[in-house]
């Protein structure tokens, strides 16, 4: 939160301020791979993932770059 809270002072990304909604954990379970990113995009309304950390990420991953929503960190 810290770094997002320091690029919306310096005037955001590109002019964009960065609203940060918080963390979603699949809980390692492949089984929940796509139930928590659909979520986060069609719930939450998320632009975009940050960091995208998930050593399960496969259907999720898949459902991201169909919808076109960016995102950034690993996953196996």
């Amino acid at each position: 939160m810290a770094r997002f809270q320091r690029a919306n002072d310096e005037g955001g990304v590109n002019g964009r301020k960065i609203n940060f909604l918080g963390a979603a954990d699949n809980k390692l379970d492949p089984a929940q791979d796509l139930p928590t990113v659909k979520k986060i995009v069609t719930e939450d309304k998320a632009f975009a993932i940050v960091p995208m950390v998930s050593p399960t990420l496969s259907t999720g991953g898949q459902y991201l770059i169909q919808n076109k929503v960016p995102f950034y960190g690993w996953g196996i």
